[in-house]
């Protein structure tokens, strides 16, 4: 039995809210709140009916809820549109954005900023389609916060991913760390997403800052040198090297993919690397070749090897 439900039994007249609520019974759900004026509205079991309402998409149950009604009541009202853009219940989002309409907000921008990014950061692509074509800025990015492109792609959610670009999203702008989406992608090893931004012509040599916190290092990497460094497979290289990923690519600091690959023992990844013409003379501002930096014996022998053909 659910937890929400299981609490909500402890008093049988706010179990009947939950139960009404959760089956979507709209017209019973008035009748309890007109026999009941007075009812608090933040008494969480009735906060706990409201929800399962919203999760399970019942806009006609979550109208009955008097404050619902009330879109000038901006903080609690925004909690609960925000929640059902997290359950993608279209629906209800839907019922939110009518109701906050009728207030003197810029809706473009309460779209996009309260309801978009959680809608694709929770990977649902109808209620994204929704607050599309409801006009919300595809292209948002609120201050100190990444874009829902961004938001998607780092959750994995290709089908999302796949619909914003389509719906002109930009999807060669930075986030916040200056990270396109493609690095994003590559670096937390999002393979089919990946591939659905490269099927969309995304750029793939754009650099990305890495900072290391112990440092304060700022070394600029490509999405194959941060594929390579997150230990991604090896398919993903191939992948980046067919859509032509620059195997030449260093950041100020002269390291490169191969010098990852050496760095972490990656011997197979280093081959795919040196048969599309990695440079294995390539230095480091400090002079080191991939194979110098090598942390096996197997890797430095094989990179020698190499070398001296």
């Amino acid at each position: 039995m659910p937890q929400e439900l299981r609490e909500g039994m402890a008093d049988p007249v706010n179990h009947e809210l939950y139960a009404l609520a959760q089956r979507g019974d709209a017209a019973q759900v008035r009748a309890w709140f007109a026999q009941r004026p007075q009812c608090d509205a933040l008494d969480a079991s009735v906060q706990r009916a409201l929800n399962v309402a919203i999760r399970n998409d019942h806009e006609r149950a979550v109208a009955e809820f008097p404050w619902c009604q009330d879109a000038y009541y901006s903080s609690r009202f925004d909690t609960l549109a925000h929640n059902a853009a997290h359950h993608g219940s279209v629906h209800v989002v839907a019922f939110f954005v009518a109701r906050k309409a009728t207030t003197q907000v810029d809706l473009e921008r309460y779209l996009s900023h309260h309801m978009f990014r959680c809608a694709a950061l929770s990977g649902h692509v109808s209620c994204v389609h929704l607050l599309v074509c409801l006009k919300a800025d595809v292209n948002f990015q609120p201050l100190g916060e990444c874009g829902a492109l961004h938001c998607a792609v780092q959750k994995g959610h290709t089908d999302v991913a796949q619909y914003l670009v389509r719906a002109n999203t930009n999807v060669n702008r930075p986030d916040i760390f200056g990270r396109t989406a493609v690095y994003v992608a590559a670096s937390q090893l999002r393979e089919a997403t990946l591939r659905a931004l490269l099927d969309e012509h995304a750029d793939i040599n754009m650099t990305a800052p890495h900072h290391n916190v112990l440092t304060s290092d700022s070394l600029d990497k490509t999405a194959l040198a941060a594929a390579v460094a997150n230990w991604c497979p090896d398919t993903v290289v191939k992948m980046l090297l067919r859509a032509k990923a620059d195997v030449h690519a260093a950041g100020p600091a002269g390291i490169t993919a191969l010098h990852y690959a050496a760095q972490h023992g990656r011997r197979r990844t280093a081959r795919i690397l040196v048969r599309a013409k990695a440079d294995l003379r390539a230095t480091t501002i400090h002079g080191d070749t991939a194979e110098a930096l090598a942390c096996s014996t197997e890797v430095a022998d094989f990179l020698r090897a190499l070398a001296r053909r």
